[in-house]
């Protein structure tokens, strides 16, 4: 797992898809990954650019929530679809 690398990640009701790995790779050994929410932009929605990012994913833009991290049980985070 590195550090910006883009998962699959659906909780049920949640409202995204994806997550973004945070956690420096410096703490690797730990059994802990620190993730932030990926939503999609949709409509005429404007997420605030200098909180809220947003990055092309499978070709549609999606939007970071890092004021959303979460620390995912157990560390499970999803299928690796590629990095920011």
């Amino acid at each position: 797992m590195a550090q910006f690398d883009v998962y699959r990640f659906a909780p049920r009701g949640a409202g995204f898809a994806y997550v973004v790995d945070l956690q420096n790779d410096l703490l690797e050994a730990f059994a802990t990954r620190i993730v932030a929410p990926l939503y999609p932009v949709k409509g005429k929605q404007q997420p605030i650019l200098r909180l809220n990012p947003v990055f092309q994913i499978d070709g549609k833009p999606h939007y970071c929530v890092s004021a959303w991290n979460k620390n995912p049980v157990g560390g499970v985070i999803g299928v690796q679809t590629g990095p920011l």
